[in-house]
């Protein structure tokens, strides 16, 4: 688990990123827990379960819900890195990060 601050969508928030696996178990998907208010809250899921990955520490992000601005916040803090890999679904292009393994 990991805490960051940042501003998304225009408001401050400290987000504590979650790793875990899909429940198919091959895939990394990565969550978000809200700590900005009195009280902690799920804020999304940063990735998505689709196309197969360069390796297991890569994931889809989801900028279709999130915005592509999640994309600048993660390399911001040193939590994932773009891999120049992209997946298509329906009309929208989902780019591969490469997250930190810690």
């Amino acid at each position: 688990m990991l805490k960051i601050k940042a501003t998304i969508h225009g408001r401050p928030q400290t987000l504590e990123l979650v790793k875990n696996r899909y429940v198919d178990g091959n895939r990394l998907a990565v969550t978000a827990i809200d700590h900005s208010g009195e009280y902690s809250e799920p804020w999304g899921t940063l990735t998505v379960n689709i196309c197969p990955t360069a390796d297991e520490c890569c994931a889809f992000i989801d900028v279709n819900n999130l915005g592509a601005d999640i994309c600048g916040v993660l390399m911001e803090h040193n939590v994932a890195l773009p891999t120049g890999r992209a997946c298509q679904s329906g009309y929208c292009v989902y780019p591969e990060f490469r997250f930190n393994e810690d």
